[in-house]
């Protein structure tokens, strides 16, 4: 039967499943009897649409699958590892202020070194890494805490739970600074 209100429709689609692609109708006399089409390809999207707004009793639950942390994932993670922004051009947009410039690696394990070398060879920093975030941020500062010049960086990432490394380059540019005391 119908449902009454301001959002009439069919009562049994209030609780809609999906159960094939081209399947029965579910109206049907003869439903869930046709329900006999093939199954959508990996991947499908559905989109469902209603003009039925949410009130403040109706609940949702969502499930995502475990997260598993397994070596082999680490080590396979090892060619991902990447860092961003690259080039850095005075600006990141995750930044909050003048004083707050980085850039982020992804894709790390637990544990890790960095060793930040200019073109010449000079280690312009050394940073350790020891978390369960797959991200690492430098706050491109050189040992004394002074911001590196612009230039290329060449970054050794030592993993020694994995037995991996891995180099990669970093472009900065920095944007001007303005001292107003010297």
């Amino acid at each position: 039967g119908w449902a009454s209100g301001a959002y009439d429709a069919w009562a049994g689609m209030h609780r809609m499943v999906l159960v094939n692609w081209n399947g029965g109708d579910v109206t049907s006399a003869t439903s869930p009897a046709d329900y006999n089409a093939e199954l959508p390809d990996n991947g499908a999207v559905f989109r469902l649409m209603t003009t039925k707004p949410n009130g403040l009793t109706d609940k949702f639950n969502f499930v995502a699958p475990a997260v598993v942390q397994s070596v082999e994932q680490a080590k396979a993670d090892v060619e991902k590892i990447n860092v961003f922004p690259n080039p850095y051009y005075a600006d990141n947009p995750l930044e909050t202020s003048r004083f707050n410039r980085f850039v982020t690696f992804n894709h790390l394990p637990q544990k890790a070194v960095f060793r930040i070398f200019n073109l010449a060879g000079v280690m312009v920093k050394k940073l350790e890494k020891d978390n369960d975030s797959q991200f690492f941020r430098w706050d491109l500062l050189n040992e004394r805490n002074l911001p590196v010049a612009s230039g290329v960086y060449i970054v050794h990432i030592d993993m020694p739970d994995l037995g991996k490394e891995k180099v990669v380059k970093v472009f900065i540019v920095q944007g001007k600074q303005i001292l107003e005391y010297y």
